[in-house]
């Protein structure tokens, strides 16, 4: 499927809030975590490079700031961090992901703890 470095992001973290036991099909248990193995494998090099755009853009001394002066510096920061990452998260990006039956999405949206309406959302826009 072809797909947004950032929708890619998402759906990992809508996946991560599934309760997998509340799938009843090994098959589908399976595919959610294959699923979760490939999003996760595409995502490599965006991981890789928000990790170094925090270490790269980190304000000097960082810690050492207070008051107004930890804020402008957290403003810049963000900024360049958010500038630098952009078009990582617009990147386009291929995953072969695996459809979830109609039973394990209508369990899914069943699913009460520890997922929201947008994740769900948007486990059925990918994998239904």
């Amino acid at each position: 499927m072809h797909m947004k470095n950032k929708h890619i992001k998402n759906l990992l973290e809508s996946l991560h809030s599934v309760d997998i036991t509340i799938i009843d099909n090994e098959k589908d248990q399976f595919a959610l975590i294959d699923n979760i193995i490939a999003v996760t494998d595409s995502l490599e090099d965006l991981i890789k490079a928000e990790k170094e755009a925090l270490e790269k853009f980190r304000p000097k001394d960082y810690e050492l700031l207070k008051g107004i002066e930890k804020e402008e510096a957290t403003i810049v920061f963000n900024k360049k961090v958010n500038d630098y990452l952009e078009p990582k998260y617009e990147a386009d990006a291929t995953v072969k992901l695996k459809k979830l039956s109609e039973a394990a999405i209508t369990n899914i949206i069943a699913q009460k703890k520890d997922i929201t309406t947008a994740q769900k959302a948007t486990i059925i826009r990918f994998l239904k």
